[in-house]
């Protein structure tokens, strides 16, 4: 059976907006060092390079969904990559450190196109094509952020810091011309935007995701973090009892709490967090002294460590779909993360060289691809279409808590068990033993909250009708 050709356009679309944003968010990651040197700025300034976008994303994607909820979805995922191209060329002009970060403030907003991104794979894809097309976007998105960071540092390595911003301007510019040719309007009724709800939920979600991306730089007991914690609780907490009332809310929490919503929430929070342990684990040994027990090699092999990664996704997304064919999405999302918490108990076992950390994040792809591919497609089972785009948005917000959270843990039992600045190869066990707790504790909460049985009739798979992506 073929695709015809306009229905194959657009799943090129979906797929290229959830690469390219994957890949553009993490350009930040390897280039912190290079950014110091090259902007004569502290290391501590080089850090807004990487967390800048990380912290615009997780902000504006409520709001993003929101206004993309209907038949803005066209004009706000457009302008989305309108601005993350902005943000390419500012961050590539010689503009010095103020301009770099601009940059990478607007890059920040890529991270709310994927929710639009499968809102609109929801619309176009029959019922019995949506999980695949749904994995699929989700894969590439994580497969994609793996690669960008041995991508970043080679083309880093040739043609400098401007060079991998020049890179990612083209990537997004093809797809914009992309998303302009291909993408459909929807047919959904706008929703209305309480901007007070809003505002309220960006502030505490900023206070929160500040505090916990730098806790391992202030500390935990900080005043800065104290406050910043507190404060985000606080407005979180007044947005809850104010949004649970609305009777259309940013955030539709009585649909976020449906059993199904909400475990594939917490798993993608906890899964999140133990990702982001190992990853900062990995790339941390593999630069560190062999005193430390680490490999003592640049940070271009640390990014290769991420592409056995990056590689093992696509497999464990194909898994995944196999298993949830027979037995239901909700089933992959504990398999997937008791995979995980095997790599992580693989890397603290054995991580004394090349092979044995490849085998660990290869196992840890397997187990992050199958998860990570699913949660959308358990969200979309449970919440109504016109919904869709919000509560991705939403489950995407959580994700981003777990991998700051993640990082800091890691980063904070690294320094608390290592007495001088050399790292001590024991604070790298017990890390990794943290990260093993998150995995576990995902794998239970999947089975306790998530559904034996399907979702009520009318919610979730059912597609509004538009251009379709089945074969022809």
């Amino acid at each position: 059976m073929r695709v015809a050709p306009g229905r194959r356009a657009l799943f090129i679309t979906l797929v290229m907006l959830s690469a390219s944003t994957a890949l553009i968010s993490s350009l930040g990651a390897p280039l912190v060092t290079a950014v110091a040197l090259q902007e004569e700025v502290p290391l501590v300034w080089a850090q807004w390079v990487q967390t800048a976008p990380l912290l615009v994303g997780a902000v504006i994607s409520p709001i993003v969904g929101r206004l993309g909820g209907g038949t803005r979805r066209r004009p706000v995922l457009l302008a989305c990559l309108g601005l993350v191209a902005l943000g390419c060329l500012l961050s590539a002009l010689p503009l010095g450190f103020v301009g770099l970060v601009v940059g990478r403030v607007l890059q920040g907003f890529g991270i709310g196109v994927l929710p639009l991104a499968m809102a609109a794979a929801r619309d176009a894809a029959p019922p019995e094509r949506l999980p695949q097309l749904l994995g699929v976007l989700s894969v590439s998105n994580l497969t994609f952020a793996g690669l960008g960071y041995p991508t970043t540092s080679l083309i880093a390595t040739l043609w400098g810091v401007r060079g991998a911003f020049w890179f990612g301007l083209a990537l997004t510019a093809v797809a914009l011309v992309l998303a302009v040719r291909t993408l459909p309007a929807s047919s959904h009724p706008d929703q209305g935007v309480d901007w007070l709800d809003g505002v309220v939920l960006a502030a505490g979600t900023l206070a929160l995701m500040l505090a916990i991306s730098q806790a391992s730089r202030w500390g935990w007991t900080s005043t800065p973090f104290v406050v910043l914690a507190l404060a985000g609780l606080v407005l979180l907490g007044l947005w809850a009892v104010r949004a649970w009332g609305l009777p259309d809310p940013m955030v539709d929490l009585q649909q976020a709490v449906r059993r199904g919503a909400l475990g594939a929430n917490l798993v993608a929070l906890l899964v999140g967090a133990g990702v982001y342990v190992l990853i900062t684990l990995m790339v941390q040994l593999v630069q560190a002294p062999r005193e430390s027990g680490g490999l003592a090699s640049s940070p271009l092999f640390a990014g290769l460590m991420l592409v056995p990664y990056a590689i093992c996704g696509f497999g464990g997304n194909r898994v995944a779909r196999r298993i949830a064919d027979r037995w239901g999405p909700e089933r992959v999302l504990p398999l997937g993360s008791l995979a995980y918490l095997c790599a992580i108990l693989v890397f603290a076992v054995d991580r004394d060289g090349w092979l044995q950390i490849a085998v660990a994040m290869g196992i840890a792809g397997l187990g992050a691809g199958g998860t990570f591919a699913m949660i959308p497609v358990v969200v979309v089972r449970h919440v109504p279409a016109h919904d869709t785009s919000s509560a991705l948005s939403a489950n995407q917000v959580v994700r981003f808590f777990g991998f700051a959270a993640g990082s800091a843990l890691a980063a904070t039992v690294l320094d608390a068990l290592s007495p001088g600045e050399t790292l001590a190869p024991h604070a790298f066990t017990m890390a990794a033993l943290v990260g093993a707790g998150l995995a576990l504790a995902s794998a239970v909460c999947a089975v306790i909250t998530l559904p034996r049985r399907s979702p009520d009739p009318g919610v979730g798979v059912s597609a509004q009708p538009g251009p379709s992506l089945d074969t022809a």
